[in-house]
C-alpha cells in the first residue's frame, strides 16, 4: 500500500469521461487521495477496486463539474509531466 500512497502528489492525466463522438477526454491533474476497496475482494472474492480523487491542474472542460474528479478507476490515469 505504501506505493499506492506514493501516486498522491502526483500529476496525471485523467481520463473524466467522453465528449459526443465517444472519444475519451483526459485532463491534467494531481492526484489528491487514493481508495482502495476490499469488500468485494474479502466478501465475493472478486479485483480488488482502487479509485484516485485529483484535483485539475487547468479549468476543467465544459460540461464536467468536480464529481468527475472523483473515484476515478486507477486504469484511467497516467504519467503526466
Amino acid at each position: 500500500m505504501n506505493d499506492l500512497n506514493e501516486l498522491i502528489g502526483t500529476k496525471v492525466l485523467a481520463t473524466i469521461g467522453e465528449d459526443y463522438d465517444g472519444n475519451e477526454i483526459s485532463i491534467p491533474a494531481k492526484v489528491i487521495d487514493v481508495n482502495i476497496d476490499f469488500y468485494y475482494f474479502e466478501e465475493k472474492q472478486e479485483s480488488i477496486y482502487i479509485t484516485v480523487n485529483v484535483e485539475p491542474i487547468e479549468d476543467l472542460p465544459s460540461g464536467f463539474d468536480y464529481e468527475a474528479l472523483m473515484n476515478i478507476p486507477i486504469n484511467c490515469i497516467i504519467k503526466h509531466n
